[in-house]
């Protein structure tokens, strides 16, 4: 059997299914007829009626039902004035276990101790355990310096339905609390670019990069508001350019322009990770030897100096990575965003890779510093 959920808590209710017929699911694309489907699988024709039925009254298919529970979902997280715990939970199962497991990561890395005030962050993305030490690295770089009046989190929409930027008006909870959010900077945002931004704020539900960010920012920060946002990868086009959705290079512009109008300090924080290799991504499957880590290192590294070197908004990294981005950077979007509305210089804090036991996949990520 196989059991079938949103990664969006639209109901209580789970479909289960026998294996056999997972395949069939997609076919349900919206490009054929179930009399085309039951024509090429020899699928009863009653039975996939039965089947889309229960998908649909499980939420599962796009239309009425499932548009109707996720205007349920946004009315409980508007009531509650947040999103609930997702990804932050792997800080720790409470509040004082995960400032324990956060504090003796910190205390566990050395100060970067940078000469000049903080203006932007690339932090990575993936689990705390294979990651901990480049995130205490990253925060402890800004714990001695001027606080904050705002951070704004760059997250990438990796596995949300929204094509555009995405926002949102409601803050987060973690386990050390809620995070609240800078209405007066996200209002300008949206009165800049318009309610299209918030269209598709269920994402951060399935979203993990804005949320990794936050006990830490509490930890080493406190209570400073944050404005998050989902970008896509400006590699890939809208899916429809019609004006529905925020682009990102509509989003950049405008950020770039705003920030500077907003009061008080701003730190703006890129969240996520460099090349993604091995079978799980789609390579064939091998091994990874010493000899191609090295070749993924050296491509990192010329990437990062690519972009520490480059142009204000990350144009040059994007277009290396439009020629050839074979080893998937899902960060680029965030990264030029950063770069796009951080002015000083970059400076290479933390260089990692991450493999499993077999050596089938491997994940790097960077730590970086804008310092005015």
């Amino acid at each position: 059997m196989v059991a079938l959920r949103n990664l969006v808590p639209m109901t209580e209710q789970m479909l289960v299914i026998p294996a056999q017929v997972f395949p069939l699911l997609g076919l349900f694309q919206g490009e054929r007829t179930l009399d085309e489907i039951s024509e090429q699988t020899k699928a009863p024709k009653q039975f996939l009626q039965e089947l889309v039925q229960r998908l649909d009254d499980s939420g599962l298919l796009w239309g009425p039902t499932s548009e109707r529970f996720e205007q349920q979902v946004l009315e409980r997280v508007a009531a509650a004035g947040h999103f609930p715990i997702g990804a932050s939970a792997m800080a720790g199962k409470d509040a004082a276990e995960a400032k324990a497991n956060l504090e003796r990561a910190l205390s566990e890395v050395e100060d970067p101790e940078l000469e000049s005030p903080i203006t932007g962050l690339v932090v990575p993305s993936m689990a705390y355990g294979q990651a901990s030490e480049s995130y205490a690295m990253a925060w402890k770089s800004v714990a001695k310096g001027p606080r904050p009046d705002r951070i704004v989190i760059l997250g990438s929409n990796l596995s949300g339905l929204g094509d555009g930027v995405v926002m949102s008006r409601h803050g987060f909870e973690t386990p050390l609390g809620v995070v609240r959010t800078d209405a007066s900077a996200i209002n300008s945002l949206v009165s800049r670019l318009g309610e299209r931004l918030l269209k598709d704020e269920l994402d951060f539900f399935t979203d993990a990069t804005v949320q990794v960010q936050l006990p830490w920012l509490q930890l080493v920060l406190g209570d400073v508001p944050v404005v998050a946002v989902l970008l896509p990868n400006p590699l890939n086009p809208l899916l429809s350019d019609d004006g529905a959705r925020v682009s990102h290079a509509e989003f950049c512009s405008a950020l770039t322009d705003l920030v500077g109008d907003w009061s008080g300090r701003t730190l703006i924080v890129a969240s996520g990770d460099l090349s993604h290799v091995g079978a799980q991504f789609g390579d064939p499957p091998a091994p990874i030897d010493e000899q191609h880590q090295d070749a993924i290192e050296k491509r990192d590294r010329d990437l990062l100096a690519l972009f520490i070197r480059g142009d204000r908004g990350g144009k040059e990294l994007i277009e290396a990575l439009r020629r050839d981005n074979a080893q998937r950077w899902m960060i680029v979007g965030a990264l030029s965003a950063m770069r796009a509305s951080c002015e000083g210089g970059l400076e290479l804090l933390d260089y990692r890779q991450v493999t499993d036991d077999k050596r089938q996949m491997l994940v790097s990520h960077a730590v970086l510093a804008c310092c005015e």
